[in-house]
């Protein structure tokens, strides 16, 4: 993989076709926040390389909302859109969200 700078204006697409060119199916990501700006795009971007995107927030009408958003502009998507609540500010929550990613998945490759 070449080395390549990004900046400010850089894009989701750019960033993740740089480090991962090839599909990424069979890969676990968890996207934190990602129902709105950098986490929504990067959710769509892994998800555009066929990924296991689990996706955790707060809010679960805005989670769905989000995913519904993925699925239509990424019709093509081999991936998994998993949706999982996660409120950071809550330790209880994050116990939960543990608990709820172990019982499905045995593995994670990419946190962010």
């Amino acid at each position: 993989m070449k080395n390549k700078t990004f900046g400010s204006s850089s894009t989701a697409e750019q960033v993740i076709d740089a480090n991962h060119p090839s599909s990424m199916e069979g890969r676990i990501v968890v996207i934190t926040g990602c129902n709105s700006g950098i986490g929504l795009e990067t959710a769509k971007q892994f998800y555009r390389k066929n990924a296991t995107v689990v996706m955790a927030c707060r809010s679960e009408e805005k989670m769905v909302a989000s995913r519904n958003e993925i699925v239509e502009q990424v019709p093509n998507s081999s991936g998994v859109l998993d949706m999982i609540v996660l409120d950071l500010g809550s330790l209880a929550s994050v116990d939960s969200f543990a608990q709820a990613f172990t019982q499905k998945y045995d593995k994670l490759h990419t946190l962010m």
